[in-house]
């Protein structure tokens, strides 16, 4: 590279924004342009002569390498010249230079700075000359040119209004390109972790199924589909495809007694067969009872992810100074109310293997809350006053009734609405579809509903058998 140290002066129609510019958006330029106003250009511009596509010759005009905000600004200024030092650079040079001028600047977003690294290799430069010239590691860089695979005008408009490197690093996590946009768009809202975590789940799924399906023909057959509903077949188990097949225990009788198992979308539904005395007569389930299974189910999933969300949150919280005193407060109310810590819960935060004997667990667990409390106090507060809340995947708002013929109903969870509640305290953003558990809105509650409604009131039921004994 070339360069000549004159300065010259330049007229302001001559220079041209380089059309590879990282830098898209200049920002506001009133305060520059009042300076420049006042006093003048400061600071030379670097350019290089514009090349014609056909001759290769200069035409004339200039683009700019370094002072494009300078170059604007003056114009908004009213100049018509600027000084600039002329300097011959070959093409990856020119997107090399302004990239690093920007970013050294941190006047970069991480999509432009996707698009400079792009440029450049797309110009001959290799990874390791990027990282090199960059002063970025290999992995920041390979996480930026990932940005380019996202929908890019919802990631601009993310990026604008305040998206931040860790929620786009968050989505890696996500091996499908319409599963990764989709989630995107729910960045800066109530619903990213929750969609995110929806999708992590749905990814695991599809990778575990196989091996759920091996395992369950190890011990069991699939029910043919005019026996799904049959009820020579009992309700055993309802398990999801994103859990872990390795933790799941064959039943002790399998040897004995006959399994079978059914499909669905992204799970499976374990059952045993009854001994021939033990069938009823009515081998079908009714369609209500179908539909009940189906709102129960769909309460229960949403549950599960919800209580996935929350322990997700609490293990990956720092505990700010400030949010001490409510962490305290949540641990001693709790205990006040006479409920104590829940070991399992515990052992759950602290990512205890659930495969361990009780003992193993106890020690597993005593063990990792001794290593977190001399490293880490703060974290061990919060692990501790989450503990007292007793928190599981079975916590919820629905009340089954324990009868196949009626569907679910909605119950206040006041352990959980307190639960919620601090966790707010500490940011926690609770997602639409928590808020509709929470109030009762939830669509599977609605059949509910309707049945309660139709359903004729049991006092007046014995009002009326009182009326008849009478006369």
């Amino acid at each position: 590279m070339e360069t000549t140290k004159t300065i010259q002066m330049l007229p302001v129609a001559e220079l041209k924004a380089h059309p590879q510019n990282p830098r898209r958006d200049l920002g506001d330029l009133t305060e520059l342009a009042d300076s420049i106003r006042e006093n003048g250009v400061l600071q030379n511009l670097t350019v290089v002569p514009w090349l014609g596509e056909v001759t290769g010759q200069p035409t004339g005009d200039y683009k700019v390498i370094i002072g494009h905000r300078r170059l604007a600004a003056a114009k908004q200024a009213g100049l018509t010249e600027v000084p600039c030092v002329v300097t011959m650079m070959t093409p990856a040079e020119q997107v090399k230079t302004m990239l690093m001028e920007n970013m050294q600047r941190s006047d970069l977003t991480p999509l432009e700075q996707a698009d400079g690294f792009q440029m450049m290799l797309d110009l001959g430069v290799t990874l390791d000359e990027v990282v090199q010239e960059s002063g970025f590691s290999e992995s920041t860089v390979r996480r930026r040119l990932k940005l380019r695979e996202l929908d890019r005008q919802t990631l601009e408009d993310k990026l604008t209004q305040g998206a931040t490197l860790m929620d786009l690093i968050k989505l890696e996590q996500l091996t499908d390109e319409k599963a990764r946009n989709k989630v995107l768009a729910t960045i800066g809202t109530n619903n990213f972790e929750y969609a995110l975590n929806q999708a992590l789940a749905e990814q695991q799924r599809k990778l575990n199924k196989p091996l759920w399906i091996e395992l369950m023909n190890s011990f069991a057959q699939q029910i043919p589909s005019e026996e799904n509903n049959s009820r020579k077949w009992e309700y055993m188990g309802w398990h999801s495809f994103a859990e872990d097949p390795q933790a799941f225990t064959i039943p002790g009788d399998a040897q004995t007694e006959t399994y079978g198992y059914t499909l669905e979308s992204g799970n499976f539904t374990l059952r045993r067969q009854r001994a021939e005395g033990e069938q009823k007569e009515d081998k079908e389930k009714s369609e209500l009872e179908l539909q009940v299974e189906n709102m129960e189910q769909a309460l229960e999933e949403s549950s599960i992810a919800a209580y996935q969300l929350r322990l997700a949150f609490i293990q990956g919280h720092n505990l700010k100074k400030k949010s001490i005193p409510d962490a305290l407060h949540f641990l001693m109310s709790s205990l006040g109310m006479g409920r104590s810590v829940d070991s399992g819960a515990l052992g759950n935060i602290l990512g205890v293997p659930r495969d361990l004997k009780w003992q193993e667990q106890d020690e597993a667990r005593k063990e990792a809350f001794t290593k977190l409390l001399a490293t880490d106090p703060d974290k061990a507060l919060l692990f501790l006053a989450y503990a007292t809340s007793w928190d599981s995947k079975g916590a919820g708002y629905f009340d089954t009734s324990w009868r196949t013929d009626r569907f679910p109903l909605f119950s206040d969870n006041e352990k959980l609405n307190r639960l919620y509640d601090f966790l707010e305290l500490l940011g926690y953003q609770i997602s639409d579809e928590e808020q509709l558990l929470m109030s009762g809105e939830h669509p599977a509650f609605q059949p509910g509903k309707e049945q309660q409604a139709n359903e004729p009131d049991e006092e007046d039921d014995e009002d009326n058998e009182e009326d008849a004994a009478d006369d």
